[in-house]
């Protein structure tokens, strides 16, 4: 699989890791604890992280937009150390 492919499906599943309990919670109308939400919400960051890793590695240095991609990997790594932390 290339890392296009797989990069795609990592975003794909972290989409899904959210909005499939937000589907959850409209239908049913009760919502999960806060550990259970920290959870999803960290596992998706860390797919989408991953992605944009395998994104910068498929780029290689030949591309402009490798600062981009890399203050957005930041960005998302400090959200995800203040979720945890919290």
């Amino acid at each position: 699989m290339s890392t296009n492919r797989l990069s795609y499906v990592l975003y794909i599943i972290a989409s899904l890791l959210v909005f499939i309990p937000i589907a959850i919670v409209f239908v049913t109308e009760t919502g999960f604890n806060s550990f259970v939400s920290k959870i999803i919400i960290s596992t998706a960051l860390i797919l989408i992280i991953l992605g944009k890793i395998l994104t910068v590695i498929k780029k290689g240095k030949k591309d402009s937009s490798i600062p981009k991609d890399i203050g957005i990997i930041i960005g998302l790594l400090i959200v995800l150390i203040s979720k945890v932390l919290r």
